[in-house]
Protein backbone atom coordinates (compact mmCIF):
# COMPACT_ATOMS: atom_id res chain seq x y z
CA UNK A 1 0.00 0.00 0.00
CA UNK A 2 0.94 3.74 -0.92
CA UNK A 3 2.16 5.54 2.06
CA UNK A 4 1.38 9.35 1.20
CA UNK A 5 2.98 12.47 2.95
CA UNK A 6 1.10 15.35 2.22
CA UNK A 7 2.09 18.95 2.87
CA UNK A 8 -0.50 21.04 4.63
CA UNK A 9 -0.52 24.71 3.71
CA UNK A 10 -1.98 27.47 6.17
CA UNK A 11 -3.13 30.72 5.54
CA UNK A 12 -4.85 32.92 8.58
CA UNK A 13 -4.30 30.24 11.06
CA UNK A 14 -6.61 28.12 9.18
CA UNK A 15 -5.46 24.46 6.93
CA UNK A 16 -6.48 26.28 2.81
CA UNK A 17 -8.68 24.35 1.02
CA UNK A 18 -6.40 23.38 -1.57
CA UNK A 19 -4.39 20.82 1.53
CA UNK A 20 -8.02 19.04 2.54
CA UNK A 21 -8.75 18.20 -1.40
CA UNK A 22 -5.61 16.58 -1.18
CA UNK A 23 -6.71 14.87 2.34
CA UNK A 24 -10.09 14.17 0.56
CA UNK A 25 -9.00 12.48 -2.63
CA UNK A 26 -6.11 9.90 -0.84
CA UNK A 27 -8.75 9.43 2.08
CA UNK A 28 -11.08 8.14 -1.14
CA UNK A 29 -8.70 5.82 -2.36
CA UNK A 30 -7.98 4.48 0.96
CA UNK A 31 -4.14 5.16 0.71
CA UNK A 32 -2.28 5.70 4.36
CA UNK A 33 -2.15 9.27 5.03
CA UNK A 34 0.18 11.08 7.31
CA UNK A 35 0.83 15.41 6.84
CA UNK A 36 3.53 17.79 7.52
CA UNK A 37 2.27 20.84 9.18
CA UNK A 38 5.41 23.74 9.18
CA UNK A 39 4.76 27.54 10.07
CA UNK A 40 4.15 29.96 13.58
CA UNK A 41 1.35 29.09 15.20
CA UNK A 42 -0.03 26.19 13.74
CA UNK A 43 -0.33 23.45 16.26
CA UNK A 44 -3.82 23.33 16.81
CA UNK A 45 -4.81 22.89 12.84
CA UNK A 46 -2.86 19.61 13.41
CA UNK A 47 -6.35 18.14 14.57
CA UNK A 48 -8.26 19.29 11.15
CA UNK A 49 -5.50 17.47 9.36
CA UNK A 50 -6.51 14.54 11.48
CA UNK A 51 -10.44 14.62 10.84
CA UNK A 52 -9.54 14.66 7.69
CA UNK A 53 -7.82 11.48 7.84
CA UNK A 54 -4.25 11.86 8.53
CA UNK A 55 -2.87 9.65 10.81
CA UNK A 56 -0.25 11.07 11.81
CA UNK A 57 0.94 14.87 11.59
CA UNK A 58 4.68 15.73 11.57
CA UNK A 59 4.88 18.71 13.38
CA UNK A 60 6.49 21.96 12.97
CA UNK A 61 5.54 24.55 15.15
CA UNK A 62 8.27 27.85 15.62
CA UNK A 63 8.25 31.37 15.33
CA UNK A 64 11.43 31.12 12.27
CA UNK A 65 8.93 29.76 10.36
CA UNK A 66 6.44 32.14 10.29
CA UNK A 67 7.45 33.04 6.71
CA UNK A 68 8.08 30.22 4.13
CA UNK A 69 11.95 29.68 3.39
CA UNK A 70 12.98 26.73 1.26
CA UNK A 71 15.71 25.20 3.23
CA UNK A 72 14.24 25.30 5.97
CA UNK A 73 10.74 23.99 4.31
CA UNK A 74 12.76 21.09 2.59
CA UNK A 75 14.70 20.30 5.30
CA UNK A 76 11.55 19.58 7.42
CA UNK A 77 9.66 17.82 4.52
CA UNK A 78 12.95 15.53 4.29
CA UNK A 79 12.61 14.79 7.68
CA UNK A 80 9.52 13.93 7.76
CA UNK A 81 9.88 11.64 4.75
CA UNK A 82 12.20 9.63 6.70
CA UNK A 83 10.35 9.48 9.86
CA UNK A 84 7.18 8.47 8.04
CA UNK A 85 8.29 6.31 5.77
CA UNK A 86 6.06 7.55 2.95
CA UNK A 87 6.72 6.23 -0.93
CA UNK A 88 4.86 9.51 -1.94
CA UNK A 89 4.93 13.42 -1.26
CA UNK A 90 1.71 15.50 -2.23
CA UNK A 91 1.65 19.04 -2.28
CA UNK A 92 -0.78 21.60 -3.96
CA UNK A 93 0.18 23.23 -7.03
CA UNK A 94 0.91 26.53 -5.35
CA UNK A 95 3.48 28.99 -4.74
CA UNK A 96 4.80 26.64 -1.92
CA UNK A 97 3.99 23.45 -4.18
CA UNK A 98 5.95 25.02 -6.92
CA UNK A 99 9.08 25.98 -4.63
CA UNK A 100 9.71 23.02 -2.75
CA UNK A 101 8.55 20.26 -4.96
CA UNK A 102 11.29 20.11 -7.48
CA UNK A 103 13.63 20.39 -4.61
CA UNK A 104 12.14 17.57 -2.67
CA UNK A 105 12.87 15.97 -5.58
CA UNK A 106 16.46 16.82 -6.52
CA UNK A 107 17.37 16.46 -3.18
CA UNK A 108 16.19 12.68 -3.06
CA UNK A 109 17.40 11.80 -7.03
CA UNK A 110 14.09 11.57 -8.23
CA UNK A 111 11.83 13.18 -10.73
CA UNK A 112 8.41 14.76 -10.07
CA UNK A 113 5.03 15.48 -11.39
CA UNK A 114 4.01 18.86 -11.59
CA UNK A 115 0.36 20.91 -12.30
CA UNK A 116 -1.30 17.31 -11.86
CA UNK A 117 -5.08 17.56 -12.75
CA UNK A 118 -5.61 13.71 -12.88
CA UNK A 119 -4.70 10.85 -10.36
CA UNK A 120 -4.71 7.32 -10.26
CA UNK A 121 -2.93 5.40 -7.88
CA UNK A 122 -2.72 1.42 -7.83
CA UNK A 123 0.14 0.30 -5.75
CA UNK A 124 2.89 2.27 -6.51
CA UNK A 125 2.03 2.33 -9.82
CA UNK A 126 0.91 6.11 -10.48
CA UNK A 127 -0.95 7.41 -13.83
CA UNK A 128 -1.33 11.29 -13.58
CA UNK A 129 -2.82 13.21 -16.53
CA UNK A 130 -1.58 17.23 -16.63
CA UNK A 131 -2.03 19.84 -19.03
CA UNK A 132 0.83 21.18 -21.34
CA UNK A 133 1.34 23.78 -24.17
CA UNK A 134 -0.77 26.17 -22.76
CA UNK A 135 -3.25 23.62 -21.75
CA UNK A 136 -3.93 22.18 -25.21
CA UNK A 137 -2.84 18.91 -24.77
CA UNK A 138 -3.06 16.69 -22.24
CA UNK A 139 -0.10 14.81 -21.20
CA UNK A 140 -0.64 11.40 -19.43
CA UNK A 141 2.56 10.56 -17.21
CA UNK A 142 3.96 7.92 -15.08
CA UNK A 143 6.93 7.40 -13.24
CA UNK A 144 10.09 5.10 -14.89
CA UNK A 145 11.91 4.18 -11.85
CA UNK A 146 11.12 3.02 -8.31
CA UNK A 147 11.66 5.51 -5.58
CA UNK A 148 9.96 8.11 -4.15
CA UNK A 149 7.12 10.08 -5.70
CA UNK A 150 6.59 14.20 -5.79
CA UNK A 151 3.21 15.15 -6.93
CA UNK A 152 2.40 18.76 -7.30
CA UNK A 153 -1.93 18.58 -7.82
CA UNK A 154 -3.76 21.52 -9.04
CA UNK A 155 -6.67 22.80 -6.97
CA UNK A 156 -10.10 22.57 -8.05
CA UNK A 157 -9.70 18.83 -9.33
CA UNK A 158 -11.01 17.06 -5.87
CA UNK A 159 -13.67 17.59 -3.75
CA UNK A 160 -12.86 18.93 0.03
CA UNK A 161 -14.91 16.73 2.13
CA UNK A 162 -16.59 18.31 5.37
CA UNK A 163 -15.81 16.48 8.41
CA UNK A 164 -14.53 17.56 12.24
CA UNK A 165 -11.51 17.82 13.99
CA UNK A 166 -10.37 14.66 15.63
CA UNK A 167 -7.59 14.22 18.51
CA UNK A 168 -4.00 13.77 16.17
CA UNK A 169 -1.03 11.56 16.54
CA UNK A 170 1.71 14.35 16.42
CA UNK A 171 5.24 13.94 16.16
CA UNK A 172 7.40 17.21 16.11
CA UNK A 173 9.94 17.75 14.28
CA UNK A 174 13.21 19.31 15.32
CA UNK A 175 13.58 23.04 13.51
CA UNK A 176 16.64 23.52 11.11
CA UNK A 177 18.35 27.03 11.55
CA UNK A 178 16.95 29.39 8.52
CA UNK A 179 18.95 31.11 6.12
CA UNK A 180 19.92 34.33 7.13
CA UNK A 181 18.21 36.15 3.95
Amino acid sequence: MSKILIVAEVKNSEIKKNTLELLSFAKSQGLEINAVLSGSGVAGQADVLAGQGASTVYLADDASLEIYNTEQYTSLVTDALQQSGATQVWLSSSELGRDLSPRLAARHGVGALSDVTQLEVNADQITAQRPCMSTKVMQKCQFSKDGLRVISIRSGFFAAEETSPAPANTVSLSIPAGHPK
